[in-house]
């Protein structure tokens, strides 16, 4: 019945999107999905849940055939023993022994014959409720890709695109209401209980990772200085001193994204799981900025070894800071929001909250991390060539990122700049790899063509 459900809505969404298209806002054809439908993730995670339990049932299935193959020799020895009784025998018959042996015999075989038979539909059941339950995903999966392939170019906020007021206010009362963070503690209770190899394990390699920082920095200061003579140079001091960025960049990204995961794994309450997914969205940025950070520090790769000029790089390195501390919590309540209104089964209100306390986050947010990495990069003299090169790169891929993103979202096409930054996200870190592979190869060539490459 939910699946013929889903299909007429995603007929009836084809047809007002086809009547409409792209001339008026996303409410004129979005679907209208019923409250009681489930949630995609808690479908997932049934399919997941019942995939698990199926071998199970039907390992204790093939269990009970086989004990049942074997109990029919033990009824086949009570019944010659039934007809053929023995002179020690004959006494235990008269009395009704042998008697209440076949009814104990019959008992235990109608119990296997229920439990076999219990547990083949139970295992039938289970198979079929699988099958419903993978057709309603890929049904939801199907109207899902629908809606994106059609709402990048659509206005996604109706009415004006000033944000409203009282929903502002009533989205911010909803975000700080102590109710829908009081299942918090448990969580985490939860993870250390439940999940406490994985959870103590995280959190000692998180203590190591903070203990041996200073010692870190201080073996990046002594890879540095073996890259000033060219007997002390080598590519393996490159190569060490790059695992140790990426040790320094680990962390606090590492933190965020263990925070969020165990929020999301709990599933105590849709609120705390769409704050899960944004503390991981969240975590996947903290972590592109870090590596930035830790590959210009001083002594660091891209000074010590790729020889960029440290008042170049300094104060880009100092200026990744701010931008994390003041705008990042803004970004969280926007993908916040965007978790809770963004999808199809999203009541009225949420969606009205992340059309205006979300949307307000997601611009502000967005713009001031990109106004921050634009007066850092920018060059502040004719003289700083290195800058200036490293705007041409830097500059365009911040403005697609964090400019065009909440341009597009003050003019009310939201859900495509929120598609569009996320997009932008995903290319940085292409070229983050890019930039690391790029360094080690001219690491090696450098040392290579000087001679000093050593095995």
């Amino acid at each position: 019945t939910r699946i013929s459900d889903l299909e007429s809505i995603t007929q009836l969404t084809r047809r007002r999107f086809q009547a409409v298209g792209h001339t008026g806002d996303i409410t004129q054809w979005w679907p209208d999905i019923p409250k009681d439908f489930p949630r995609t993730a808690d479908v997932r995670r049934d399919i997941a849940r019942y995939e698990t339990l199926l071998p199970n049932v039907q390992h204790r299935l093939i269990q009970l055939e086989q004990e049942r193959a074997k109990f029919r020799e033990f009824e086949r020895a009570v019944r010659d023993l039934a007809r053929e009784p023995s002179d020690a025998t004959r006494a235990d018959s008269d009395s009704g022994a042998l008697k209440l042996v076949r009814e104990l015999v019959h008992t235990r075989r109608d119990l296997l014959d229920s439990l076999i038979d219990f547990y083949g539909r139970y295992s039938g059941n289970l198979v079929e409720l699988v099958t419903v339950l993978n057709n309603f995903a890929e049904q939801r999966a199907r109207i899902a890709e629908f809606l994106r392939e059609r709402t990048l170019w659509v206005r996604s906020v109706p009415g004006s695109v000033i944000p409203d007021i009282r929903s502002t206010f009533a989205a911010s009362l909803w975000l700080l209401s102590p109710e829908n963070w009081r299942p918090l503690p448990a969580v985490f209770i939860d993870a250390l209980l439940d999940r406490t190899v994985r959870t103590v394990g995280f959190l000692v390699l998180f203590a190591l990772l903070l203990y041996f920082r200073g010692h870190i920095k201080r073996r990046l200061g002594t890879l540095a200085e073996k890259t000033n003579t060219a007997e002390t140079d080598s590519f393996w001091a490159s190569a060490e001193a790059l695992i140790h960025t990426l040790i320094l960049t680990a962390p606090f990204p590492m933190m965020i994204y263990f925070l969020g995961r165990q929020m999301v794994l709990a599933n105590s309450s849709p609120f705390l799981v769409d704050s899960g997914e944004s503390f991981i969205w969240i975590a996947e940025l903290v972590a592109l900025f870090e590596l930035a950070r830790q590959w210009l520090r001083p002594n660091g790769f891209g000074e010590a070894h790729l020889k960029w000029r440290a008042e170049v790089i300094g104060p880009i390195h100092a200026g990744l800071v701010w931008p994390q501390v003041l705008f990042l919590p803004g970004l969280y309540v926007s993908l916040h929001l965007g978790w809770a209104g963004l999808f199809l089964d999203a009541p009225a209100d949420l969606q009205s909250y992340n059309n205006s306390l979300g949307r307000i986050a997601f611009i502000v947010s967005m713009l001031g991390i990109g106004l921050s990495l634009i007066g850092v990069l920018r060059p502040r003299n004719w003289r700083q060539r290195i800058n200036r090169r490293i705007s041409f790169y830097a500059l365009p891929l911040v403005t697609l990122c964090f400019i065009l993103p909440p341009v597009l979202a003050v003019l009310g096409f939201y859900l495509t700049g929120i598609l569009l930054a996320y997009q932008m996200v995903q290319t940085a870190w292409v070229g983050a790899a890019v930039l690391l592979l790029g360094g080690l190869l001219h690491r090696w060539l450098s040392v290579h063509q000087s001679g000093q490459f050593r095995r």
